[in-house]
């Protein structure tokens, strides 16, 4: 009986994983598909931008929660928010309120939510302070309802829509 020598079965082993891995590979660079088209100035797709702190985790949740409920509640102009950098947003969400128009929203207006910061710690459980949270939970609602007020989602309308 004929054994192959140990050299024969690693050249067939590495010859055969040469095989393999030349057959994986197509030559051609492939990037994954986003799910979200690139945000254009007046799409209809309101986007925010949270210029915070760093380590301001509370505010950071508030903007996040707020996208998602007005998301969850089928977005804003019949497109869904996004959160955008700065250069790309329609509005800035900051731990002052919302920017352009300076407005700041009134957050206590109507008056405290007991399950606010239970659906924060849905967002961000190591959250335990909900006062930056509103403010910025609340500046995002404020600017979903001056683009549903100017029906667009265009930087100067919402201004004026802020204003």
């Amino acid at each position: 009986m004929h054994r192959p020598t140990l050299g024969l079965l690693r050249t067939t082993l590495a010859l055969l994983l040469l095989v393999v891995l030349a057959g994986c590979s197509t030559g051609e660079a492939r990037t994954t598909p986003t799910t979200v088209p690139p945000l254009r100035a007046t799409d209809g797709r309101l986007g925010i931008a949270a210029d915070m702190p760093a380590g301001d985790r509370a505010a950071l949740a508030g903007v996040d929660l707020a996208v998602a409920e007005l998301n969850r509640a089928g977005g804003v102009l019949g497109h869904p928010v996004v959160v955008v950098d700065r250069q790309r947003a329609d509005v800035v969400v900051t731990v002052d309120g919302l920017h352009p128009g300076g407005a700041s929203p009134e957050t206590a207006a109507a008056g405290p939510d007991p399950t606010f910061l239970d659906r924060l710690r849905q967002i961000d459980p190591a959250v335990t302070d909900a006062a930056p949270a509103r403010i910025t939970y609340a500046a995002v609602l404020h600017a979903a309802d001056a683009a549903r007020k100017a029906n667009s989602d265009d930087r100067r309308k919402l201004a004026q829509a802020l204003g």
